[in-house]
């Protein structure tokens, strides 16, 4: 997940994290844990965030270095 963008935009948007929270229904700490990586978003959870945050969700969830192909695996 791209943080600095998930930064930027709630403060754009005015939002705290806790404002978020409510605005998607969801717990506060459950979304911390969803942002940390945590917990995983499902699909409308993700959609419904990034449409709050006026964000692309494959910019939203992009690995960083995936747009030049350096993104780094996990190896098995």
């Amino acid at each position: 997940m791209n943080k600095d963008l998930l930064q930027k935009r709630l403060a754009l948007a005015g939002y705290t994290k806790r404002e978020l929270a409510k605005q998607m229904g969801m717990p506060y700490l459950m979304l911390c844990a969803k942002l940390n990586g945590r917990l995983e978003f499902r699909i409308s959870e993700a959609a419904q965030l990034c449409h709050i945050l006026d964000i692309d969700m494959a910019e939203l969830f992009m690995e960083k270095g995936a747009e030049n192909g350096t993104a780094s695996k996990g190896q098995d």
